[in-house]
C-alpha cells in the first residue's frame, strides 16, 4: 500500500483550501491531474508548509515514484533567485524504484501559500558550477514559469545545453519561461537529444536569447541518437540574439530531426554565427517549416541574423551534428494573411543572405512571405544555391493557399553592403542546382545581377525558371548573367522595366528562352546573342522596347503602355500592345498579384490567345477605353 510522505500532498489534499482557489489553479493550467503530487519548495513556511528548501530534493523525491508529480518553487529566497543551481531531473541512480511519471516544475509562486503563479521563479547555474542549469533525462516534463540562466556546460565531460538538456524519449513543454544567457560547447541554451526514442519540444510563450555555444546551436541544437528530434513553436516564441561559434546561432539541427514554427508573433533576431545559419543551421534529413507571422510593429519574423553563408538559414554538411542520408526540406509560408512572414535585414558575409544551399541534398520552397533589406557581401543577397541536388522554389505549389494582398510575395531593397553593384547577385545559381521563381515582384533592389549562374569546369549546369514575375526598378549591371555552356534561363509571363542597367540586360551565353513577356529597357542592349542568329536562344511571342533590332512574328519591337509606369503600375492600358495576345496555359491561372490571368479584353482582338504579354493582366474593370467624345481629355477643354 502506497502511503503519502509528510514532504508532499496529493493534490486532493488542497481541497481543504477554499474552492475559488483551486479554480484558479486549474485556469492557470498548473496541472490537469488530478492524483499528481505536489512538492513546494521555498523558505517561507519550511516548518510547517513547505516541503523541501532545494530544487533538487524535491526533483529527486518525484523521480521516486510514479505518479505524476508537480514542483512548484516559490520566489521569496533571495528575491526569486535560486543560485548555483546544477539539477538533475530523474536522476539515473532513482531509476527503478517505481517512477517516473509526468513531472511539472513550475515557478512564479509568491510563497508555500500560494497557489496562482504569477512572473517567473529564477534558477541561476551561475559561480563556476559547470553544468546545466537543468538535465532531464528523458520522459514527459513540463517547464512553466521559471527564467533558466547563466549555465555553463563547456567541459568536455559537460557539453552540452547550458540551460537546459533534454535526453532522452518522450515530451519537453516549456511554457511562459526565459533561458537566456548560457554558454555550451553546443546547444547554448537549449539542447534537446532524442536517445531511445523520440523527443519532442513544445515552446509556449517562450524567449530563448542572448545564449552562447563554441561550437554549434547557440540557442536551440536538436540532436537525434536513435530516435527523432522534433521542435515545435506556438505562440509568443522568440529566438534573439543567441551566437555560435561554428554553425547554426540561433538553432542547429541535426540529422533525422524537425523544427515546427507555425505561430503568431514569431520573432527570430538577432542571432549570428561566425559559420553558417545566422538563424538557423541544418543537416540533411531534417524538415523545417515556417509559417508564422511578426511582433506587430517589428520589421519582420527573422531579421538581422547573420553569418558567413547563410545569414538567416543555412543547409550543409556538418559531421558533429551527424550527418544522415536523405534531403532536407525547408518550406516558409504564412499562416497569417494580415502579417505575413518576412526575411528582413539578414546578412551574410559571403553568400546567401537568406538562404544557403551548399553541395547539400536540399529542397526549399517558400510562399506568401515578404524578401526584403537583405544582404551578401559576395553573391546572393537573397540565396546561394550549389549543388546539383540544391533546389529553391518560390512559387504557389508550395501552399494552397492564394496569393495574400500587400507584402506577400514582395521581393525588395535587398542589396550588397553599400548599395554598389560589384559583381554581386540577388540570386546566385550554381553547378548544377536550380532556382525556380513565380508569382512575384523583385523590385528596388541594387546589385550587379538579379540572376547569376555559374558552372564550373565538369559541373552540371545550373538552371533558373520564372514565370509571372514583375521585375522592376531595380540598379546594376544586368538581369542575368550566365556562365557555362550548359547554364539554363527560361522566362516566362515576366515584366521587365524601368530598371537602371549600366551593361547588357541578358548576358545569355548559354541556354536561354523567353516567352509571352514584355522587355522594356530602351537604353540598353538586350542581349548579348542575337536570338534570331542563334540555336540556343529563342525568343516567342515577346514585345521588346531597347536598341536590339530583331523583330519577327513572334517578336515585336515597340513601347508598351502602362497606366502609370512613374509610380511603378505597371498594369497595361487596354489599347497596349501586349494586350490579348498568348494563349491560354493551364499550368498558370494567376498573375504577379494573384489575380485571373486569362481576361479577355472584347473590343481588342486575340492574336493568339485572350492573355496579355508580362506579369500583370489587365482586368475588365481596369479597361481604360471611354466614349469617343471624351477620348484623350477632350472633356477638359
Amino acid at each position: 500500500m502506497l502511503h503519502t510522505p509528510l514532504n508532499r500532498l496529493p493534490r486532493r489534499a488542497f481541497a481543504s483550501r477554499a474552492i475559488a482557489l483551486l479554480l484558479a489553479v486549474t485556469s492557470c493550467g498548473v496541472s490537469s491531474v488530478a492524483d499528481a503530487f505536489v512538492y513546494t519548495v521555498g523558505q517561507s513556511g519550511l516548518s510547517g508548509n513547505c516541503s523541501f528548501p532545494t530544487v533538487q530534493q524535491a526533483l529527486d523525491a518525484a523521480a521516486r515514484t510514479a505518479e505524476d508529480d508537480e514542483i512548484w518553487i516559490t520566489r521569496d529566497t533571495n528575491a526569486g533567485i535560486y543560485q548555483h543551481q546544477a539539477l538533475v531531473a530523474n536522476n539515473p541512480s532513482l531509476i527503478g524504484s517505481g517512477g517516473p511519471g509526468r513531472l511539472t516544475i513550475l515557478g512564479g509562486l509568491d510563497d508555500c501559500f500560494d497557489i496562482v503563479p504569477e512572473g517567473v521563479t529564477e534558477l541561476h547555474g551561475n559561480d563556476g558550477i559547470l553544468a546545466s542549469v537543468l538535465f532531464i533525462r528523458g520522459h514527459d516534463v513540463i517547464v512553466d514559469r521559471l527564467r533558466l540562466t547563466r549555465g555553463d556546460a563547456t567541459t568536455s565531460s559537460v557539453p552540452t545545453g547550458g540551460g537546459i538538456y533534454y535526453q532522452g524519449a518522450g515530451q519537453l513543454e516549456i511554457r511562459n519561461s526565459v533561458i537566456d544567457n548560457n554558454d555550451a560547447r553546443r546547444g547554448g541554451g537549449l539542447a534537446v537529444e532524442a536517445l531511445g526514442g523520440d523527443a519532442r519540444v513544445k515552446l509556449m510563450s517562450t524567449l530563448i536569447s542572448g545564449n552562447r555555444a563554441t561550437s554549434v546551436g547557440g540557442g536551440i541544437l536538436l540532436l537525434s541518437t536513435g530516435g527523432e528530434a522534433e521542435l515545435i513553436g506556438f505562440d509568443n516564441v522568440g529566438i534573439n540574439q543567441n551566437f555560435a561559434a561554428e554553425s547554426g546561432g540561433g538553432v542547429a539541427l541535426g540529422a533525422n530531426s524537425s523544427l515546427f514554427l507555425g505561430n503568431a508573433n514569431l520573432q527570430v533576431d538577432l542571432n549570428s554565427t561566425l559559420g553558417d545559419g545566422g538563424a538557423i543551421f541544418a543537416v540533411p534529413p531534417v524538415l523545417i517549416e515556417i509559417a508564422g507571422s511578426p511582433v506587430a510593429g517589428t520589421d519582420g519574423t527573422f531579421t538581422r541574423n547573420e553569418a558567413e553563408n547563410g545569414g538567416a538559414i543555412a543547409i550543409g554538411d556538418d559531421p558533429g551534428l551527424r550527418n544522415g542520408v536523405g534531403v532536407a526540406n525547408v518550406r516558409l509560408t504564412s499562416n497569417y494573411p494580415g502579417r505575413p512572414q518576412s526575411f528582413a535585414f539578414n546578412r551574410a558575409h559571403a553568400r546567401g543572405g537568406v538562404l544557403a544551399i551548399n553541395g547539400a541534398p536540399a529542397m526549399a520552397c517558400s510562399w506568401n512571405i515578404a524578401i526584403w533589406g537583405n544582404s551578401a557581401d559576395s553573391k546572393g543577397s537573397i540565396a546561394a544555391l550549389s549543388g546539383a541536388d540544391a533546389s529553391y522554389r518560390h512559387e504557389p505549389t508550395c501552399d494552397d493557399r492564394p496569393a495574400c494582398p500587400g507584402a506577400c510575395n514582395l521581393i525588395q531593397a535587398n542589396t550588397e553592403p553599400g548599395g554598389q553593384p560589384v559583381g554581386g547577385s540577388l540570386y546566385s545559381v550554381e553547378n548544377g542546382a536550380t532556382l525556380g521563381l513565380s508569382h512575384a515582384r523583385l523590385v528596388q533592389n541594387t546589385a550587379a545581377y538579379l540572376f547569376r549562374e555559374i558552372q564550373a569546369v565538369g559541373a552540371a549546369g545550373p538552371s533558373v525558371y520564372i514565370a509571372d514575375v514583375l521585375l522592376a526598378w531595380n540598379t546594376g549591371e544586368s538581369i542575368l548573367t550566365q556562365g557555362g555552356d550548359e547554364s539554363f534561363f527560361q522566362m516566362q509571363s515576366t515584366t521587365v522595366a524601368g530598371n537602371a542597367l549600366s551593361g547588357t540586360a541578358f548576358v545569355n551565353t548559354g541556354w536561354f528562352f523567353a516567352s509571352d513577356s514584355i522587355l522594356d529597357d530602351a537604353d540598353n542592349p538586350m542581349f548579348s546573342l542575337d536570338p534570331l542568329a542563334s540555336d540556343r536562344q529563342e525568343l516567342h511571342r515577346v514585345l521588346h522596347n531597347s536598341t536590339y533590332q530583331g523583330e519577327s512574328d513572334v517578336i515585336w519591337r515597340g513601347a508598351p503602355t502602362y497606366i502609370n509606369a512613374p509610380a511603378m503600375d505597371y498594369r497595361l492600358t487596354s489599347a497596349s500592345l501586349g494586350i490579348d495576345v498568348s494563349p491560354d496555359d493551364p499550368d498558370t491561372n494567376t498573375d504577379a498579384f494573384g489575380r485571373s490571368r486569362t481576361v479577355d479584353i472584347e473590343w481588342r482582338p486575340d492574336r493568339f490567345g485572350r492573355r496579355d504579354l508580362g506579369a500583370i493582366e489587365t482586368q475588365e474593370d481596369e479597361d481604360d477605353r471611354s466614349d469617343a467624345i471624351f477620348i484623350a481629355g477632350f472633356e477638359a477643354f
